[in-house]
């Protein structure tokens, strides 16, 4: 695996810092990838989901330090990005998901899904046709380009493609 997927997650009724989130700073950085609110008792919580490369972890780390080394002070450093998460966590299948978060299927139902591939050496739709015959998961006939990105089709259920995010850095 080239990297991991990670979910930050607000306080009820504040917005996180999605930008200090997606960097874009360097070759090689952390990138926002979905975003979505969802209403709980509490208030509407923001789910931001960041792939971060290997080597890229420490971006985040240095903020935390950095506010935690200056908490006491009148103004804490990286405080807009810090003060605004409840929580952090692994992402999931679910987490990447940017249709209203009611509309996500049964972990069991077989659907058809887009399923988007950041462009990296010209082998994303091969590893994951690698992936889809391994797991079972049936692929559309056709893709869909852009600059940045590849549409693949896949009809799967959550639960098959969940795996993906273990094996392929290219799923965006």
């Amino acid at each position: 695996m080239d990297g991991v997927y990670l979910t930050f997650e607000s306080i009820p009724d504040v917005h996180l810092a999605v930008e200090s989130l997606d960097p874009r700073v360097g070759e090689a950085h952390p990138e926002l990838v979905s975003v979505q609110n969802v209403t709980t008792t509490a208030g509407v919580v923001e789910y931001a989901t960041v792939f971060v490369p290997d080597g890229t972890l420490g971006y985040f780390v240095s903020r935390l330090q950095q506010y935690a080394e200056t908490a006491e002070q009148d103004k804490p450093r990286n405080r807009n990005l810090v003060d605004r998460i409840q929580a952090i966590g692994l992402a999931t299948i679910k987490t990447l998901w940017t249709d209203p978060p009611g509309a996500f299927p049964e972990p069991t139902a077989t659907v058809w899904w887009e399923v988007w591939l950041r462009r990296r050496d010209g082998n994303e739709v091969g590893r994951f046709q690698e992936f889809a015959q391994q797991a079972g998961v049936r692929l559309g006939a056709r893709t869909l380009g852009f600059s940045e990105r590849i549409v693949v089709l896949a009809q799967a259920t959550a639960e098959q493609l969940a795996g993906a995010l273990g094996v392929l850095r290219d799923v965006s």
